[in-house]
């Protein structure tokens, strides 16, 4: 949890930025956002542009403000590193 995101979200969960301001949130599989999450992103500027099933979950495409994106990046860990197999490396967008 950070200032600016009031969330704090379990283990599994990761972020990855992607260009053009957009991020990717994964979401494993039985687990579920942080209650209010959904609308604190939209009321901050916040939209999915799209989604997908992925690797025992969901990875959901987000668009967001700079510093909604810097939020998240802060309370969300990034995937863990392992080259070219490196969670979110492989989604279509």
């Amino acid at each position: 949890m950070s200032l600016l995101c009031p969330f704090s979200f379990p283990a599994g969960f990761w972020c990855s930025p992607r260009a053009g301001g957009q991020l990717v949130l994964f979401v494993p599989s039985g687990a579920a956002l942080p209650v209010g999450f959904a609308a604190w992103f939209r009321s901050s500027g916040g939209a999915v542009r799209a989604s997908q099933p992925y690797r025992g979950g969901v990875a959901l495409l987000l668009v967001a403000p700079d510093w909604l994106r810097s939020a998240l990046r802060e309370c969300v860990p990034p995937p863990a590193s392992h080259g070219s197999r490196t969670a979110g490396v492989d989604l279509a967008w």
